[in-house]
């Protein structure tokens, strides 16, 4: 009996589906138009598509590839999502600080700083402090975290985003904070910056951490949908999401606070074969040597995420 291997990316306008025997290395392509109301819908249309063409039947697929923008769109689009952050005190206007960099185009003197993924009200401040070794000077207090955590439970956030100063380089009060906060808040999703982006450079490291809580919710929902859609048509080949350095990793683990950001930024690594798409046409350049990893991405001068993936020559959103 022949298996084989089916890859979905689902784009704007259209979503491409490629199936291949893995026994022969056949072939077969299809096409089917984005449902944007319900992603899922336009996934398995264009993946029954491609079964009937090769004649194959669901169970014989073995693996299925997902290229997707869900995560940058979220981005892109400032799609609302109800989100927290629990930081260290005296740091809760990092996020509105930023860096005093003004983007080049822009006039110094009307430029204004775009709205930042979490208000100043969904922020609270813990009373804890490690030195830049990661020896504890302050405790973590726990009962300020429970308070926030009940605070945040009555905004009814969907995720909750940790970052303590110098949390990279002893994470114990960052997840001692996540603990209490699954206690109170359960089935809340929350991203640790010491998993996120174990690094310093506190602005960054924040940004990183709040933008992985902010797609984390829309994420979680959406493959969960597809595998759901997937079951119910008598598939059962685990599911594996494209990231930004060019590999693939499972939706489980898509959906975790420190993949998040890889998947929201695959698109440099995607436009080096070459693809230009309804909602954001990537461009990149091979060359020779082989790009490095670089860090960091703006998009429409907001604060970026730290996700590595290699440097595009160019790289736009319509």
């Amino acid at each position: 009996m022949a298996s084989y291997h089916i890859a979905v990316d689902i784009g704007g306008t259209f979503t491409d589906v490629v199936i291949q025997n893995t026994d022969d290395g056949a072939l077969w392509t299809t096409k089917t138009p984005s449902t944007p109301q319900d992603l899922a819908s336009g996934f398995m249309s264009g993946v029954q598509n491609a079964i009937a063409q090769a004649s194959a039947d669901p169970s014989d697929v073995q693996r299925i590839f997902h290229g997707t923008t869900i995560a940058t769109n979220a981005v892109i689009e400032r799609t609302p999502s109800e989100i927290g952050l629990l930081t260290t005190k005296g740091f809760k206007y990092v996020l509105e600080i930023g860096r005093h960099d003004i983007p080049r185009r822009q006039n110094i003197y009307a430029w204004v700083k775009p709205e930042r993924p979490v208000p100043p009200n969904r922020i609270f401040e813990i009373s804890e402090r490690l030195d830049r070794t990661g020896s504890p000077l302050i405790a973590l207090n726990e009962d300020e975290c429970r308070e926030a955590a009940r605070q945040l439970r009555d905004d009814g956030v969907e995720a909750v985003a940790v970052c303590f100063l110098y949390s990279y380089a002893n994470p114990t009060h960052e997840e001692r904070a996540a603990e209490i906060l699954r206690e109170e808040l359960p089935g809340v999703q929350i991203a640790l910056s010491s998993e996120v982006l174990p690094q310093f450079r506190e602005f960054e490291r924040t940004v990183a951490t709040v933008l992985n809580a902010y797609v984390m919710p829309r994420v979680g929902r959406y493959l969960s949908g597809l595998e759901s859609a997937a079951k119910r048509h008598g598939l059962d080949a685990p599911l594996f999401i494209m990231k930004s350095n060019g590999g693939v990793t499972s939706a489980d683990m898509a959906a975790q606070e420190y993949l998040t950001g890889e998947i929201t930024r695959r698109f440099p690594t995607h436009g080096i074969l070459g693809e230009e798409g309804g909602g954001d046409p990537p461009a990149s350049a091979p060359s020779d040597p082989p790009p490095e990893a670089r860090r960091g991405l703006r998009v429409a001068d907001d604060p970026g995420d730290e996700a590595p993936s290699p440097p595009p020559c160019c790289s736009c959103c319509c």
